[in-house]
């Protein structure tokens, strides 16, 4: 995508000469006689400078404004080509009532939602670029963050992980940075957050650039082997769908996932638990262009005393894609954790999105997603403590 120019204005200087004659009339003897007083004529105008013309751009050599420029895979806008081909870092982000407000969230290409113990949601926020100089707060992760992960050829930065996390973390060779360890030079704790009891948990940071300092450090790759989930339109477009102005995606009787359209920006802006979804860095409400709603079962691991659930993200589902006010059926293939999820409608042609971000809302089977109307089919919910997992 080329924008060319055509011509360039040619100006032209012009300058005149004036002569000012005052001229006064005097009364005599009964007429009026007409008196030259003054008359005034300035040097010549000094001659303008020289022009220089400037040929015109031929058609076949047009000025390429986007030269250095590359598409972000995934997002489908406009970067610096570095940034296009940098490798991602995917953040594990505490989303606890607690956890409020999330910092530096709204400059992620791509968030995943998905259901964690408690009935809470936790999100894996894809970054491959951001100036937020805390991003978090970051939380323990699980399995099935580190396949999504995969998704992406991502970095997966987390604070602690369930045993299931760590086992999948070391069988599937993901690259990582755990704050259990790397507290103190490259996480940090928020000192407020953390003076306040049942807060701890709450208070874990870090940024991409320490992120990139650690990954350097390690020797970790620092481009990524391209993985296109997704295309873009080259301009925003609108779908052949039912008309959608509210989506809802009730993980459970805690948490609902709430976004409105609003058609003059084509993006969905989010609220939860009644309030706007704001990011403490920027002071704005988070917003994206595009919504997949990806059901997958999921099921609570046998045993496990803290309530921990399975989420089953290989083989194969429906959901929808949301954009620019519309809604289409989907479904969803992946093989194996180490290929990409393939997103499709359902006459089996991959997904194209709008440019801009995308959020990925892993909605359980049992649960079903309400478009328009929501606030007069989701029960309003008290909100109550659940007992905090380090873990």
């Amino acid at each position: 995508m080329n924008m060319k120019s055509h011509s360039f204005v040619k100006k032209i200087f012009m300058a005149t000469a004036y002569t000012l004659i005052l001229v006064i009339a005097v009364a005599c003897g009964g007429g009026e006689q007409a008196q030259l007083v003054e008359i005034y004529e300035p040097e010549p105008a000094p001659a303008p400078p020289e022009v220089q013309e400037v040929a015109e751009q031929p058609e076949d050599d047009p000025i390429d404004l986007f030269e250095g420029m590359a598409i972000n895979p995934f997002t489908g806008m406009w970067v610096y080509e570095e940034l296009a081909s940098r490798r991602p870092v995917a953040f594990v982000i505490n989303n606890a009532p607690q956890a409020l407000p999330h910092s530096g969230i709204s400059q992620a290409d791509i968030i995943y939602e998905v259901l964690a113990e408690g009935g809470i949601t936790r999100l894996l926020a894809v970054f491959t670029d951001a100036t937020a100089d805390k991003i978090g707060p970051i939380r323990s992760t699980r399995d099935y963050f580190a396949i999504l992960a995969l998704n992406h050829d991502a970095v997966l930065a987390h604070h602690g992980g369930s045993p299931t996390g760590y086992t999948a973390i070391s069988t599937l060779g993901i690259q990582n940075a755990d704050g259990m360890s790397l507290e103190g030079r490259y996480f940090w704790r928020d000192a407020q957050r953390f003076s306040v009891p049942r807060m701890r948990e709450h208070s874990s940071y870090t940024n991409l650039l320490s992120m990139h300092e650690f990954m350097y450090g390690r020797g970790f790759r620092l481009h990524q082997n391209t993985v296109f989930m997704f295309n873009f339109f080259d301009q925003q477009t609108a779908l052949l769908g039912n008309p959608v102005t509210q989506v809802v995606m009730p993980f459970s009787g805690l948490q609902q996932s709430i976004f409105e359209f609003d058609a003059e920006s084509g993006l969905f802006y989010r609220y939860q638990r009644n309030d706007p979804h704001v990011d403490e860095y920027t002071g704005t409400q988070v917003a994206v262009a595009n919504i997949i709603i990806q059901q997958v079962p999921k099921n609570p691991i046998p045993g496990d005393s803290e309530g921990r659930i399975n989420v089953n993200l290989l083989g194969t589902g429906t959901g929808y894609l949301v954009t620019n006010g519309a809604y289409i059926p989907i479904v969803w293939e992946r093989g194996s954790a180490n290929q990409p999820t393939f997103f499709a409608d359902i006459s089996g042609n991959p997904l194209t999105l709008n440019p801009g971000s995308t959020w990925i809302g892993l909605l359980q089977t049992s649960a079903t997603p309400v478009f328009n109307n929501f606030a007069n089919q989701i029960s309003q919910v008290e909100y109550v403590q659940y007992p905090s997992q380090e873990g």
